[in-house]
């Protein structure tokens, strides 16, 4: 297959990027065309704040880009990893003015939520899910502990769940557990377009032959990746194994 491979990098280089880079590996390792377009928020930086809020919602350029690429390159299919904030929706609309399928890797809830965690003030918050418009967001600040940035987001996701874009133009989603699917059903995306890939490792290192009898948590080191949860229970086993982490945050 020759796929277009499209991907927003976040500043801070986490496990999103790592997994795009991953799978563009194992693609073309299996013998598969990908061409990866990408964008880097290090180009946030350099705009003014309502030219970013504005292409969030809609990126003509980012749709100019996409169209142009498919219209000079024949392409089976458009896979797109994380399109916000410089992408935008606008980038499904491209593939199918260009009769391209599209597939979305679904990583974070960012579709329901607009800090993409479903995680507030150290507690789970689905306050979002199912609104039209996810004003809870807005009023908690829940992006990036602002409300202007809060509102963009918000913006964002209110007019593409008007147009149904994720209904209409995406043919099929990704997440990487059972959990998170039926977490995506419950906000609304449909069922039959919905599968679960987990993340890999590759090469598989398989299994150690030394005997080595620790725990170990290889993370973010951020509340909402539940490190406090696991020093808890490492407490509550009594300390007898170590407890080895490894991340940084």
């Amino acid at each position: 297959m020759h796929i277009l491979m499209l991907h927003d990098r976040y500043l801070q280089r986490g496990g999103e990027d790592e997994s795009t880079d991953a799978e563009v590996a194992l693609l073309r390792s299996c013998g598969h065309a990908v061409d990866l377009l990408e964008m880097h928020n290090r180009q946030i930086l350099e705009r003014p704040l309502w030219q970013t809020a504005l292409s969030t919602v809609w990126s003509q350029a980012a749709y100019r880009l996409v169209r142009q690429r498919l219209h000079t390159g024949y392409y089976d299919l458009v896979h797109v990893q994380n399109f916000f904030p410089l992408l935008s929706p606008a980038v499904y609309y491209a593939a199918k003015a260009e009769n391209t399928p599209v597939v979305q890797a679904l990583r974070n809830y960012r579709l329901f939520c607009l800090n993409g965690l479903f995680y507030r003030d150290g507690e789970v918050c689905e306050r979002c899910m199912g609104r039209p418009v996810p004003y809870p967001g807005i009023v908690y600040a829940c992006y990036r502990e602002s409300r202007p940035a809060s509102l963009t987001v918000a913006t964002m996701l209110s007019v593409h769940r008007a147009l149904r874009t994720w209904h209409r133009k995406v043919d099929l989603f990704y997440t990487l557990t059972d959990f998170a699917r039926r977490k995506f059903i419950e906000g609304g995306l449909p069922p039959h377009r919905l599968t679960v890939k987990p993340n890999f490792v590759a090469p598989d290192p398989g299994l150690s032959t030394q005997n080595r009898r620790y725990f170990l948590l290889v993370s973010r080191l951020s509340p909402e990746k539940g490190i406090m949860t696991v020093l808890d229970a490492w407490e509550k086993l009594g300390g007898r194994l170590p407890l080895k982490i490894v991340g940084s945050g």
